[in-house]
């Protein structure tokens, strides 16, 4: 953090508020290796996949909803 800010140890230490370090450590950014980019698309078709489609008609959406009781 100290290269990314230009700021000395010292200061970051002593100055610098914890909260506000957690902060920056949260904005940091991240490098995601090629698998792991490819796990997390995968995923996310799954999920695209399992979402079940709304119906746009409102008789459409009541219909589907009857048949279940």
């Amino acid at each position: 953090m100290a290269t990314a800010t230009g700021w000395s140890l010292r200061y970051i230490l002593w100055q610098v508020p914890y909260p506000l370090l957690l902060l920056m450590a949260q904005d940091a950014p991240r490098y995601i290796s090629p698998e792991e980019q490819q796990r997390r698309n995968m995923m996310k078709m799954i999920k695209n996949q399992k979402k079940v489609p709304e119906a746009t008609d409102p008789v459409a959406f009541f219909q589907t909803h009857i048949s279940k009781y």
